[in-house]
């Protein structure tokens, strides 16, 4: 009997490994891609409120130090407005600019110690040092280093210097300037032995009640005043409120930045940072003024003066604490992937073990199906499930039948009872007793002489038990085969020469018909006997 192994429920199980594994693979991709796209939103919404929280914290702090600046020049501008706003320096201012633009007498009446001749000319040069001297107050007291007063042409004829130099082509072009427009000038910070300095030019306008008063300023009031200690008091403020950034001021000259700071150092341009609107430095990132690194910066105008406070810090100093969400998200994520990935590998795992487990048990089934086939063609009895004829399924001792190729079986308690006299008779160990339910051959020594005992469902007890070893044994196992054996459904007849054939009862003759009859009756008696 040939057993072929079928095939297909392990392709099954295979492709269906396949199809899980892809479908897993597929689950992976997505949970990768789900945590990228988690982790780079997480990053950019950090990254973006990090920047948020450094303009913040950079535009308040230029914000406060701008407004002290402006503070500080409101100071400025609100002295000299009283000074300029006496009646007695507007007359004098208005006096002298009748003279024209010629003043070279003036300033010689007053060297020669005029002492209040009868013409306007010796009359102003006797005012020059009371005028010089209400200055000079001024300047000392409102902190200026110098103050001078000059005509509509930028000729100066009063000055807290006793030898004021001249006035350059920008100052000459501020006092033009103020002069035609009536407001406040103020020039370009310049360095000076002392420090920086910064001029402004003051417009005075003749007093109400002069005769032909015009809108124009008559004179302007020139004043010097140094920067240095006010812009180092800023940086120096900064420096003590927080260590986050650095504090600079920048001046604006003809729509281009001047570094101020330091401040030993020479004024010098800073061609890199570009204003918008001519006066905005908007947040950005920019090339750092001294250490060229890149840095986050911003600016913001000083109200009424050409300045621009700037706060700046290095990009790497700022995103130090971004670094850390940075890390913290993307070990977060890490995580989330590994712990995603190893519940699939069990989960991959446990099915591909799954499968093996059920591999394994088909094809050991069909081990034990092709070990108990071979045991069947040897001969030998086994146990399986048989149907019974009213439908259940129960153990069975089966086996071939030799001459007809049948398979018999017998329920295994009936065996299992038998076994168990034999056992006792014999004196047979439970190993001896499985061996033989085993469908082998037990060969034992019985009064000196060896006898062999195996199942064979041909023998009335189905236990045969044979002198000899299992050569005599087997020898002895073909079926005495009467000339007519009747079955369920039909009968063997033997012929002469020892053959089989089988005949269904349908096809049966008269004489078979008898022989039944007589067979019945001999088995009644039989019976009966027992």
């Amino acid at each position: 009997m040939e057993q072929v192994i079928p095939q297909s429920q392990t392709g099954r199980n295979a492709a269906a490994s396949r199809r899980m594994g892809w479908f897993m693979a597929v689950i992976l991709a997505l949970v990768l891609g789900a945590a990228a796209t988690l982790a780079w939103f997480n990053i950019n919404m950090a990254e973006t409120a990090l920047k948020r929280d450094v303009e913040r914290h950079l535009q308040l702090t230029a914000q406060e130090k701008a407004n002290e600046l402006s503070l500080w020049f409101n100071s400025l501008q609100s002295q000299t407005t009283r000074l300029i706003s006496a009646d007695l320096f507007r007359l004098f201012a208005s006096e002298v600019n009748e003279l024209g633009s010629d003043i070279g007498p003036l300033l010689k009446a007053s060297g020669e110690g005029a002492s209040g001749g009868g013409d306007d000319t010796s009359q102003l040069a006797s005012q020059l040092p009371l005028m010089r001297n209400l200055l000079q107050e001024f300047v000392s007291y409102s902190g200026f280093l110098s103050g001078r007063l000059t005509n509509a042409d930028g000729q100066t004829y009063l000055s807290t210097e006793v030898t004021p130099p001249s006035l350059s082509l920008e100052q000459k072009q501020a006092v033009r300037d103020t002069i035609q427009k009536g407001v406040i000038g103020i020039l370009p910070v310049r360095k000076a032995s002392s420090g920086l300095v910064m001029d402004m030019v003051v417009p005075i306008f003749a007093p109400q009640y002069v005769e032909n008063r015009s809108d124009q300023a008559v004179a302007t009031l020139m004043l010097s005043v140094m920067v240095t200690s006010r812009l180092g008091e800023t940086i120096e403020s900064a420096k003590a409120g927080s260590s986050f950034g650095e504090t600079r001021v920048f001046q604006i000259v003809d729509g281009t930045l001047q570094d101020l700071l330091p401040l030993s150092a020479e004024i010098r341009p800073v061609p890199a940072w570009k204003l918008e609107d001519a006066s905005v430095l908007p947040f950005e990132i920019r090339e750092g003024i001294v250490s060229h690194e890149k840095v986050y910066s911003l600016g913001v105008k000083v109200p009424e003066l050409p300045w621009i406070v700037v706060e700046d810090v290095a990009v790497d100093n700022a995103l130090k604490p971004f670094w850390g969400k940075r890390n913290e998200i993307l070990i977060w994520a890490v995580i989330s992937v590994v712990v995603v990935l190893l519940a699939l590998l069990a989960v991959w795992w446990w099915l591909v073990g799954r499968s093996a487990r059920s591999v394994n048990a088909e094809l050991l089934h069909l081990y034990q199906v092709s070990s108990q086939q071979k045991q069947l063609l040897d001969g030998k009895a086994i146990i399986a499930d048989v149907e019974l004829a009213d439908g259940r399924k129960s153990k069975a001792f089966v086996q071939i039948d030799p001459g007809t190729k049948q398979v018999m079986y017998v329920p295994t308690p009936i065996i299992g009872r038998n076994l168990q006299v034999l056992s006792e008779e014999l004196h047979l160990d439970a190993t001896e007793v499985r061996s033989i339910q085993q469908g082998n051959l037990q060969t034992l020594v019985v009064d000196n002489n060896p006898v062999t005992v195996g199942i064979d469902l041909n023998a009335k007890t189905a236990i045969r038990l044979c002198p000899g070893d299992e050569r005599k044994w087997r020898e002895q196992s073909k079926r005495e085969w009467d000339k007519y054996t009747f079955g369920c459904y039909g009968c063997w007849v033997m012929d002469d020469d020892g053959n089989l054939d089988y005949v269904p009862e349908e096809d049966y003759s008269e004489e078979l018909w008898n022989e039944q009859k007589k067979s019945g009756e001999r088995n009644r008696a039989s019976a009966l006997h027992k």
